[in-house]
């Protein structure tokens, strides 16, 4: 299967998206100890499905925690993250984790992530492109909206009635579009992820 694998060294996003996956990773052990009264840590076979937007991505990840709560547990950090790629089946089969049934504290999580990689990074794009937002790469800009919708408990909020379009991939957002939610409409954390892949490659 496909790999996408991250390296802290190369992708600005390393550190936001390991907070991420650990603490979606956290969350589905303390859910199994609230309903059992016990937990035991992940094993190395056991993983962790993202699902995407059929009609954008069209992917899922897979990801194993073991690797990465091994290394938390001893107080280091990773020095690369692998996710696995498969294409989103029409009748997808019961994976051994799913929190399709917390997006709120799941979207809170990976909103966290995106933001936190938008801004820490920001700086660096308006030195290269410019301090106006509409010099900037197509993907940055519509990285720009996400950003705004995601600090918005996840609508679009576009300002200015005069903003020209904004697209990525199959997504394409204006105006006109304010007050449509998107997080876990038209996208989810594999569509952030990507994101912030695209975005991350122009800096």
């Amino acid at each position: 299967m496909p790999q996408r694998i991250y390296h802290r060294s190369q992708h600005r996003f390393f550190d936001s998206l390991v907070a991420f996956i650990a603490g979606v990773s956290s969350l589905g052990i303390a859910l199994v100890a609230q309903k059992n009264g016990v937990a035991q840590g992940y094993s190395p076979t056991q993983y962790l499905a993202l699902t995407g937007n059929p009609a954008v991505s069209g992917i899922e990840f897979h990801f194993y925690p073991y690797s990465l709560f091994s290394t938390l547990a001893n107080n280091d950090w990773p020095a690369l993250l692998v996710l696995e790629e498969y294409p989103i089946k029409q009748f997808p089969v019961i994976h051994p984790l799913s929190l399709t049934g917390l997006q709120g504290v799941h979207g809170a999580m990976v909103a966290n992530a995106f933001v936190k990689f938008f801004e820490e990074t920001r700086s660096l794009v308006e030195t290269k492109y410019s301090t106006e937002p509409q010099k900037w790469p197509a993907v940055w800009n519509f990285g720009r909206v996400m950003r705004n919708a995601l600090g918005h408990k996840g609508v679009i909020k576009i300002d200015n009635p005069n903003a020209q379009p904004v697209s990525w991939r199959k997504l394409s957002y204006s105006p006109s579009d304010n007050g449509k939610p998107l997080l876990y409409h038209d996208v989810t954390a594999v569509e952030l992820i990507l994101l912030m892949e695209d975005m991350d490659a122009l800096v």
